[in-house]
């Protein structure tokens, strides 16, 4: 029996696209920079200016919450400092985890009290019209509203898309307000990090490997082992961006590199060249026998195991010149050597045990006189029935 050659050609995977770690990361997002303005009281707005004003809100796309932060001073001047987008960005959790308690976001004290309604644009041009004090009436959400404040911090969670309106109004009929605001959304976005592997990706890598071996007929628990070897090398040596930029050929060229590498370590390790030698006197002593040559058969299989004395299907050769010889002592001792050392070869044990057995199967056509062999055929049938 030649020594049986596996060759794995695996299937390729766009790892560049399917390697990396794809995570939701939670953003802050300056919506409106710091705003100062004045606000009359009511009655002095009859005579000019305004105690009424709305601005727009566009919330930012993906828009998981937002926040607004005022504070009031009385009279025209404010010197009050908001600081909502440094803070927030200090104190939010990128993962979206951990929740902010509004009362950890410092606002300036207020020195005035003043009324704040989120509306629709509808909404607020009733606001600004104030067809309130007519006998009419404008809508608002309560979440996003306030009411009588001086200063604080607004969460809003219920609205978190389109366009909004924020309308302020200096609720005093004779004192004027300046009012400082600030908006902040905290928005959800997708990144891609090339730089480790998925649990996904390596998944659907140990899948296909595994997949592609078992259709090559490799032994299931072989199949395993590779697929493992494979994926964990290909995930330690080499990031997702290492393959960004690499043409198929090349990536082709790395995974054939790491099945090598994986099947040497199956079949025990790198063959040195004295090994490699012992290989060709092995095949050599089959091409003898099967020429009908079996003194010659039995001595180039000789010099194989003097080159490397692991060669298990070398052993199981001479097992069978052995038993043709009526050696059947001698014939035993060689295929207990064989048997030990197949198994060690775990990706090619099943195909070489099988193959043993056809061996005998065969010579028995040539040789129907053959003695010994049953109880070695139960030995290697038991081994091979191992592996189904």
């Amino acid at each position: 029996m030649k020594q049986i050659l596996t060759i794995l050609f695996l299937a390729l995977l766009t790892v560049s696209t399917n390697g990396q770690t794809v995570q939701k990361v939670r953003k802050v997002v300056q919506v409106m920079t710091p705003q100062t303005f004045y606000l009359n009281g009511g009655a002095r707005a009859s005579m000019g200016g305004k105690s009424r004003t709305w601005f727009n809100i566009s919330l930012p796309q993906n828009t998981v919450e937002w926040y607004y932060s005022f504070s009031t001073t009385k009279g025209e001047s404010s010197t009050a400092t908001i600081g909502l987008l440094s803070q927030l960005t200090k104190l939010y959790d990128p993962t979206g985890m951990t929740a902010i308690a509004t009362n950890a976001i410092f606002t300036p004290t207020g020195a005035g009290v003043c009324d704040i309604y989120l509306m629709n644009r509808k909404n607020a041009d009733a606001f600004l019209e104030k067809v309130d004090n007519w006998g009419g009436s404008f809508s608002y959400q309560v979440s996003g509203s306030r009411q009588n404040y001086k200063n604080g911090t607004v969460q809003v969670r219920d609205i978190t898309s389109g366009n909004w309106c924020l309308g302020f109004k200096n609720p005093s009929s004779t004192e004027g307000l300046s009012i400082t605001f600030e908006v902040v959304a905290i928005v959800e976005e997708t990144e891609t990090n090339l730089s480790e592997w998925s649990t996904e990706t390596k998944t659907k890598l140990f899948d296909n490997y595994k997949k592609n071996l078992i259709a090559n007929k490799v032994d299931e628990k072989v199949a395993i082992e590779i697929a493992n070897c494979v994926v964990n090398k290909m995930t330690t040596e080499y990031k997702p961006s290492d393959f960004s930029n690499k043409s198929e050929s090349q990536i082709n060229e790395i995974e054939k590199q790491l099945a090598e590498s994986c099947v040497q370590t199956l079949q025990g390790g790198e063959k040195t060249e004295e090994q490699k030698k012992g290989v060709t006197f092995g095949n050599l002593g089959w091409k003898a026998y099967e020429n009908g040559d079996i003194d010659k058969a039995i001595e180039y299989s000789k010099k194989a195991l003097e080159k490397d004395n692991s060669l298990g299907f070398v052993q199981g050769n001479l097992g069978l010149f052995y038993l043709i010889k009526n050696d059947e002592l001698t014939a035993m001792d060689y295929y207990i050597d064989a048997i030990s050392n197949i198994k060690k070869d775990r990706l090619n044990a099943k195909n070489t045990f099988k193959a043993l057995i056809d061996d005998i199967n065969e010579a028995l056509k040539k040789y129907p006189d053959l003695k010994g062999y049953k109880e070695i055929l139960s030995l290697l049938q038991q081994e091979y029935n191992g592996y189904k």
